[in-house]
């Protein structure tokens, strides 16, 4: 079944939602007038929070929660998805080279 997603260049429903995820975070780190208003300070990242420099300064800050639904809240589940994501595709700043990556990156990882 899995080889139907790379033949025909689509993305299983789980990778879709990823996907459409950190075009939202993409765009909330190199086009935020894309973006509602109510995004522009949704995101943290650890530089902002504190000035000393460290080797993660541009991820995003992952907010401590208990329950299962705050781990599955969008604050949460973007973050993570981001910063995991691999350096050369974070870099990227064209909208439309971001998702022709990212798509290629997430074909890849299928197994």
């Amino acid at each position: 079944m899995l080889n139907y997603y790379r033949t025909y260049k689509t993305l299983p429903i789980q990778l879709l939602h990823k996907y459409q995820i950190l075009i939202c975070m993409q765009k909330n780190v190199y086009h935020r007038t894309k973006l509602p208003p109510a995004f522009s300070t949704y995101f943290e990242e650890i530089k902002l929070i504190h000035d000393y420099n460290t080797r993660q300064k541009n991820v995003f800050y992952i907010h401590t929660v208990q329950c299962e639904k705050g781990k599955r809240s969008i604050k949460i589940k973007d973050c993570k998805l981001w910063n995991n994501l691999p350096a050369e595709i974070k870099m990227i700043q064209s909208c439309s080279y971001f998702k022709y990556k990212l798509k290629n990156y997430f074909l890849q990882c299928l197994d």
